[in-house]
Protein backbone atom coordinates (compact mmCIF):
# COMPACT_ATOMS: atom_id res chain seq x y z
CA UNK A 1 0.00 0.00 0.00
CA UNK A 2 0.94 4.05 -0.58
CA UNK A 3 0.52 4.94 2.84
CA UNK A 4 -0.83 4.15 6.27
CA UNK A 5 -4.81 6.30 5.60
CA UNK A 6 -6.99 4.36 5.07
CA UNK A 7 -8.27 6.53 2.12
CA UNK A 8 -5.69 6.93 0.22
CA UNK A 9 -5.13 2.83 0.12
CA UNK A 10 -8.70 2.52 -0.48
CA UNK A 11 -7.76 5.21 -3.83
CA UNK A 12 -4.74 3.31 -5.01
CA UNK A 13 -6.69 0.44 -5.17
CA UNK A 14 -9.67 1.44 -6.79
CA UNK A 15 -6.95 2.76 -9.27
CA UNK A 16 -5.85 -0.71 -9.55
CA UNK A 17 -9.54 -2.26 -9.75
CA UNK A 18 -10.22 0.32 -12.36
CA UNK A 19 -7.33 -0.10 -14.45
CA UNK A 20 -7.50 -4.05 -14.58
CA UNK A 21 -10.36 -3.63 -16.19
CA UNK A 22 -9.70 -1.70 -18.77
CA UNK A 23 -6.80 -3.84 -19.68
CA UNK A 24 -9.77 -6.63 -19.45
CA UNK A 25 -11.96 -5.02 -21.35
CA UNK A 26 -9.40 -4.07 -24.22
CA UNK A 27 -8.34 -7.61 -24.93
CA UNK A 28 -11.92 -8.87 -25.28
CA UNK A 29 -13.15 -5.98 -28.06
CA UNK A 30 -10.04 -5.00 -29.79
CA UNK A 31 -7.22 -7.43 -29.94
CA UNK A 32 -6.82 -10.57 -31.65
CA UNK A 33 -7.55 -14.32 -29.52
CA UNK A 34 -4.21 -14.78 -29.66
CA UNK A 35 -3.85 -11.98 -27.09
CA UNK A 36 -6.00 -12.60 -24.83
CA UNK A 37 -4.65 -14.91 -22.59
CA UNK A 38 -1.70 -12.73 -22.11
CA UNK A 39 -0.94 -10.86 -19.22
CA UNK A 40 -0.28 -6.91 -18.72
CA UNK A 41 3.22 -7.47 -18.31
CA UNK A 42 3.16 -9.10 -21.57
CA UNK A 43 1.13 -6.46 -23.08
CA UNK A 44 2.94 -3.90 -21.52
CA UNK A 45 6.74 -5.14 -23.35
CA UNK A 46 5.05 -6.29 -26.40
CA UNK A 47 2.89 -3.53 -27.62
CA UNK A 48 2.03 -0.42 -25.50
CA UNK A 49 6.14 0.26 -25.16
CA UNK A 50 6.33 -0.03 -28.94
CA UNK A 51 8.51 2.78 -30.17
CA UNK A 52 6.72 5.25 -32.36
CA UNK A 53 6.86 8.84 -33.19
CA UNK A 54 4.34 11.29 -34.20
CA UNK A 55 4.76 13.16 -37.19
CA UNK A 56 2.60 16.29 -38.60
CA UNK A 57 2.57 15.98 -42.12
CA UNK A 58 0.08 17.50 -45.48
CA UNK A 59 -1.96 18.89 -42.20
CA UNK A 60 -2.22 15.06 -40.94
CA UNK A 61 -0.69 13.72 -38.25
CA UNK A 62 0.98 11.00 -38.79
CA UNK A 63 1.65 7.48 -36.58
CA UNK A 64 5.37 6.20 -37.18
CA UNK A 65 6.07 2.52 -35.53
CA UNK A 66 9.34 0.85 -34.80
CA UNK A 67 7.93 -2.36 -35.23
CA UNK A 68 7.57 -5.29 -37.66
CA UNK A 69 5.06 -5.68 -40.27
CA UNK A 70 3.26 -8.33 -37.97
CA UNK A 71 3.08 -6.11 -35.56
CA UNK A 72 2.15 -2.88 -37.46
CA UNK A 73 -0.70 -5.20 -38.80
CA UNK A 74 -2.44 -5.48 -35.39
CA UNK A 75 -2.35 -2.06 -34.47
CA UNK A 76 -3.87 -1.96 -38.25
CA UNK A 77 -6.68 -4.17 -36.97
CA UNK A 78 -6.85 -2.58 -33.31
CA UNK A 79 -7.09 1.12 -34.78
CA UNK A 80 -10.41 -0.37 -37.41
CA UNK A 81 -11.94 -1.93 -34.19
CA UNK A 82 -11.56 0.95 -32.25
CA UNK A 83 -13.42 2.91 -34.90
CA UNK A 84 -16.04 0.73 -35.30
CA UNK A 85 -16.85 0.31 -31.86
CA UNK A 86 -20.54 2.10 -30.86
CA UNK A 87 -19.69 5.46 -28.15
CA UNK A 88 -23.53 4.91 -27.24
Amino acid sequence: MTSGEFRANALWFALGVLAANMVQAMKLLFLDPEWKSKTIAILRWQLIETAGRLVRHGRQLILRLAASAEKYLLFLRIRERLRAFPLT
